[in-house]
């Protein structure tokens, strides 16, 4: 396999390679090597166990700006951060969208399950047994 004309068993070693460099030199410490490795590793079980660790990462990244944007929030409002969210015409409609949207998320999830499980029942089975199994 070629990445941009590159053979990947030459691009990997080149890329960890650079990693470790890179991680080395932000503060000449080889503790940053271990936490990218040990990150690295948890990294490669979380794709072996199914999870996308992009997620995970754009939280690290963008968790300091959202912290930093509550404790502004918290003081403006002097403590009571519901009260002055919710008086927000546009902070109303955005709690309804993210409501909306992992409510319709679980909803389709569920359907989509309903309709795996029921696929794979073998034909006729619903109806020579309609209490389920081992029920007469």
């Amino acid at each position: 396999m070629y990445v941009a004309g590159i053979p990947i068993n030459i691009l990997i070693p080149l890329i960890v390679a650079l990693c470790v460099i890179g991680s080395y030199a932000i503060n000449n410490s080889m503790f940053d090597v271990w936490v990218m490795l040990f990150f690295g590793l948890v990294g490669f079980l979380m794709r072996k166990q199914g999870f996308h660790p992009a997620p995970v990462v754009l939280a690290l990244i963008l968790e300091p700006m959202a912290e930093m944007g509550l404790r502004q929030s918290l003081v403006i409002s002097k403590g009571a951060i519901l009260p002055y969210l919710l008086g927000r015409p546009i902070c109303v409609i955005l709690v309804i969208l993210i409501t909306a949207s992992v409510v319709s998320t679980i909803i389709l999830e569920r359907r989509f399950l309903e309709r795996v499980v029921v696929e794979e029942q073998p034909s006729g089975m619903a109806e020579r047994h309609p209490q389920g199994p081992g029920r007469r």
